[in-house]
């Protein structure tokens, strides 16, 4: 079974600088005086080249004009995507609405907008021109710091970078409603923590993430269970099992998992996948305990460029925001887990399809468990990984393959 899900990170604000010391005395500081500073960054597929505007003055005018010049960049071999709120006239993203509404940083105070590069199919990587910002506010006493120019450098790798996540696997818990009412649509399993006792079942859980340029459209994995736990291979078609059931090779097709970069906040692309395969716990398993040993190994196996459309490139500014802040996007395509299991039952049946132990059911991994056994895709709005530990849950779309 595998289950797609949307994992997105919303988060883009403007950057507080901080206070900003002034080496001229206060009867000698301009009153008013803005200026501008230039940074790439690399991450996420991606070049952002962020300008960070500062009220180096001791008063706030109403209205203030930064340009971002792009002429000199070679449009052939990126596509650009600028700003919120500053809309291009020809090869120039002109930001004159960054006064309105108080939006304009205090004395000592600073604010940014980022442009992102993406480089295109077939384009070679490296310098592709420079990138020029000027800043330009009525009765400026400072025009030295008010224009300047960053090379453009697109990075050398163009393709998926998966990272793949996963839990203790433990009992299953249907979170599908609290007191009636829908909460994660059909994205209802989640782990309890809850050991499954021997001759129970559950489901092992692997979160595939995509960090890099492009999107995968079919990957395989790799999926080792600890000794005492076999996988349940059931309608598992596109998976090879070893005799002893505990490593299954499998190959998912027709997936879409994008790049992070281009996740919208709003369900449309996926840049995650949830691989879902079920297991049974040998009733002679010794427990309570965690059992390791268990492993996912994910590679990329198909490509496909990514969509641009009007969604993604403002999903491109709101997480370029969050790579501008510093937030890591760490990339491993092998991870760790456990499988929790608990002391033996006595005087009853074992698992009955969700870890809890209160069926007729075995450990024979030929038997079916309770419920669809057949590779499930699901699709989520939101979920957000940094340092690989972290996940968050919204609306999803299931599809049965």
């Amino acid at each position: 079974m595998l289950m797609r899900h949307l994992t997105r990170i919303g988060s883009a604000a403007l950057l507080a600088a901080g206070a900003v010391t002034l080496t001229a005395t206060p009867a000698l500081a301009a009153e008013v005086d803005f200026g501008v500073d230039l940074r790439s960054i690399t991450g996420l597929g991606v070049t952002v080249i962020e300008a960070t505007i500062t009220n180096h003055g001791t008063t706030t005018p109403d209205k203030l004009a930064l340009t971002l010049d792009t002429a000199a960049v070679d449009k052939s071999r990126v596509a650009i995507i600028g700003p919120d709120g500053c809309p291009a006239s020809g090869a120039v993203f002109e930001c004159d609405d960054l006064g309105r509404n108080g939006g304009l940083p205090k004395p000592g105070k600073s604010a940014s907008v980022r442009v992102v590069f993406w480089r295109t199919a077939g384009a070679a990587p490296g310098a592709v021109g420079d990138l020029t910002a000027t800043v330009t506010v009525e009765t400026d006493g400072e025009a030295t710091n008010n224009s300047k120019s960053i090379p453009v450098v697109t990075p050398p790798d163009r393709d998926p970078a998966l990272h793949v996540y996963a839990e203790t696997v433990s009992q299953l818990e249907d979170l599908s409603s609290t007191n009636g009412a829908s909460t994660l649509g059909d994205y209802a399993e989640q782990y309890s923590g809850k050991p499954i006792p021997p001759g129970g079942k559950s489901k092992a859980f692997g979160e595939i993430y995509n960090y890099g340029a492009v999107a995968t459209t079919s990957v395989r994995t790799v999926g080792k269970l600890p000794e005492g736990v076999r996988f349940i291979p059931d309608g598992l078609t596109n998976c090879e099992f070893s005799a002893d059931k505990r490593t299954a090779t499998c190959v998912w097709d027709d997936i879409y998992i994008g790049p992070f970069i281009f996740d919208p906040e709003i369900d449309k692309y996926d840049s995650s996948e949830r691989i879902v395969m079920p297991i049974v716990v040998d009733k002679d398993a010794k427990g309570p305990a965690d059992l390791t040993g268990g492993e996912w190994t994910v590679t990329t196996v198909t490509t496909a460029e990514p969509k641009l459309d009007e969604r993604a490139r403002q999903a491109a500014q709101s997480n370029a925001a969050s790579l501008a802040g510093g937030k890591e996007f760490t990339t491993d395509e092998n991870v760790d887990f456990a499988v929790r299991v608990g002391a033996a039952v006595t005087g009853g049946g074992s698992g009955n399809g969700d870890g809890g132990g209160n069926g007729g059911g075995s450990d024979d991994p030929g038997l079916p468990i309770t419920g669809p056994a057949t590779s499930t895709v699901l699709g989520t709005g939101a979920a957000l990984v940094a340092l690989g530990v972290f996940l968050a849950y919204a609306t999803r779309r299931r599809k049965f393959v």
